[in-house]
C-alpha cells in the first residue's frame, strides 16, 4: 500500500459522490480483511508462516490481510514474492507494521501503521508516531485496545486514529 492508497482509504463515499456529481451513484461493498497478520518470518510471536496465512484467507473467503508484524515492514518485493509463490486469486495483501509507543502515562502500546515507508524508533511517543505517519500520508489503528496490557486503554480515545478495533478472534 502506498502512502497515496492510504490516504484514498481514508475518504467516505459521500465524499467520492461529491467529487464526481450527484447523478453518479457510488458503489458501495463491504470488505472483509484481517488487518493484524503476524508471521513467523519477522514476529517471534507468531508459528505462522506467510504461505500458510494467505492459504488459510483465501480459504476462509477474507478479502485481504494486512502483514504487520513486529517492529518490520514487509518490503514490496517481499509481497511481490509472497503473491509469485501462493497466487492468491483475489486475495489483497497490504503491507503495515505493529509499533510499540510509548503512552502518555509511561506504559507502551500497540499501534499499527499503513501508508508510510519511513518508521518512527520504537517506543516513541504516541503523539510523534502519529504526527510522522500521517505527514507521509498513512493511516493509524489501534489492535486490541482495551486487550491486555499492550492496548492503548484510555488513550485510544485521544490519539489521532483512523481505526480501532472493535473484535479479534
Amino acid at each position: 500500500m502506498s502512502a497515496g492508497d492510504a490516504a484514498r482509504i481514508r475518504h467516505r463515499p459521500e465524499d467520492a459522490r461529491n467529487r464526481i456529481g450527484e447523478a453518479e451513484a457510488v458503489s458501495r461493498r463491504t470488505y472483509y480483511i484481517d488487518l493484524q497478520v503476524h508471521t513467523n518470518r519477522h514476529s517471534r510471536c507468531s508459528e505462522l508462516p506467510p504461505e500458510r496465512a494467505v492459504a488459510a484467507a483465501v480459504s476462509r473467503g477474507v478479502d485481504g490481510i494486512a502483514l504487520t508484524d513486529h517492529g518490520y515492514m514487509w518490503t514490496a518485493e517481499e509481497v511481490r514474492s509472497l503473491v509469485s509463490a501462493t497466487t492468491p486469486k483475489d486475495l489483497v495483501i497490504l503491507r503495515g507494521v505493529e509499533l510499540r509507543v510509548r503512552l502518555s502515562d509511561g506504559r507502551f502500546g500497540d499501534l499499527l501503521a499503513f501508508g508510510a515507508e519511513r518508521l518512527p524508533e520504537e517506543e516513541t511517543h504516541i503523539d510523534r508516531v502519529c504526527r510522522d505517519i500521517h505527514s507521509q500520508g498513512g493511516i493509524l489503528v489501534a489492535p486490541h485496545p482495551f486487550g491486555g496490557p499492550n492496548g492503548l486503554q484510555e488513550e485510544v480515545y485521544s490519539a489521532a486514529l483512523e481505526g480501532i478495533e472493535v473484535c479479534n478472534y
